[in-house]
């Protein structure tokens, strides 16, 4: 007799729980992902900021430095633009460079062919004709209110030829001081200045003290002027008689460079007189270049009149003061 299936055992234990299938990539309770932090502050990235524009300057630098030197005059180009010059250039015609730093390059391919006596100019207004040979782009101050004739490139140097009206010159005071001028030393009394080679001397101890055709420094460019060392309480007079008078009297003042280093800084005094007018002063202060003058003399023209030139300081030592004027239509 067959025995009938016994129902399988169950064993007696905690209540079974029914498990469900998980999912195959079920995502994390959103608490539990992960969120992005805070943005950085803006000053966090300053620093970052910086360094780029640091290194875009650098680059920048870097891009000018080898232009300048792509672009630099060679001395064929100088010496090309001086032949050229040369060819057309007519005697006593002054040749001018620009910028103002290239002047010893430009000197030195024009030796020989400039007069000694253009290099000491304090202007071209005289001049009809003037040569210029510059570079980069750069214009003479004398020449920056015109337009050039004619300009010829030579490589990096351009050629450039000024030609405009010029001014008449009645009377030159720097080349005639010793032909024609009366020295003075006023203070106390009255010292008379004398006749001593190439000065007019006005105290034998002092050796400093004198007046007459000088080559200055000043602004380390050379000029041709008047040496008249200002006096401690003493006016310095300097008389030119019979000069005939034009339109203008113009003229430039200057302290040497190698005294305006020096501790004195007091300011020098010009005072310009014609017969019983006063045309005018200036003040010359230590560290000023070479600085131009201009008075009006129009209710003197086509008269001879005595110019003079009056010289005064509170304070002389060092104070080597040189002037140049003239007298023009």
């Amino acid at each position: 007799m067959s025995r009938k299936a016994e129902p399988p055992l169950e064993l007696a234990g905690p209540e079974r729980i029914p498990l469900e299938p998980l999912a195959a990539e079920q995502a994390p309770p959103e608490s539990a992902q992960e969120r992005p932090g805070p943005e950085p502050p803006r000053r966090a990235r300053l620093p970052l900021v910086l360094l780029g524009l640091v290194l875009l300057l650098a680059a920048g630098e870097a891009v000018a430095l080898v232009i300048q030197h792509l672009r630099a005059a060679t001395e064929a180009d100088w010496r090309a633009a001086a032949a050229g010059m040369r060819a057309e250039r007519k005697p006593g015609e002054p040749v001018l460079f620009a910028p103002l730093w290239v002047d010893p390059v430009g000197r030195s391919v024009t030796a020989g062919d400039v007069e000694l006596e253009l290099l000491l100019l304090s202007d071209v207004d005289r001049h009809p004709r003037v040569w210029e040979l510059s570079v980069r782009g750069a214009r003479h101050p004398w020449l920056a209110a015109l337009t050039p004739t004619r300009t010829k490139r030579f490589g990096a140097v351009s050629l450039a030829l000024y030609e405009k009206p010029a001014a008449e010159v009645l009377y030159d005071f720097t080349r005639s001081v010793l032909k024609d001028a009366r020295v003075e030393k006023i203070g106390d009394r009255l010292t008379r200045c004398w006749r001593e080679g190439k000065r007019i001397s006005c105290d034998k101890a002092q050796r400093w003290n004198w007046v007459g055709p000088h080559l200055a420094e000043v602004g380390h460019r050379p000029y041709r002027c008047i040496y008249a060392h200002a006096v401690d309480g003493h006016l310095l007079r300097i008389t030119f008689p019979a000069v005939p008078i034009g339109r203008t009297l113009v003229g430039y003042t200057g302290i040497d460079d190698f005294e305006n280093r020096k501790r004195s800084k007091k300011i020098v005094r010009l005072e310009v007189k014609a017969g019983d007018q006063i045309l005018g002063a200036v003040r010359h202060e230590n560290d000023w270049p070479w600085r131009r003058f201009s008075f009006d003399t129009a209710a003197l023209v086509g008269k001879r009149a005595e110019v003079r030139f009056e010289i005064s300081t509170e304070g002389a030592y060092a104070r080597t003061f040189c002037f140049a004027a003239e007298v023009r239509r």
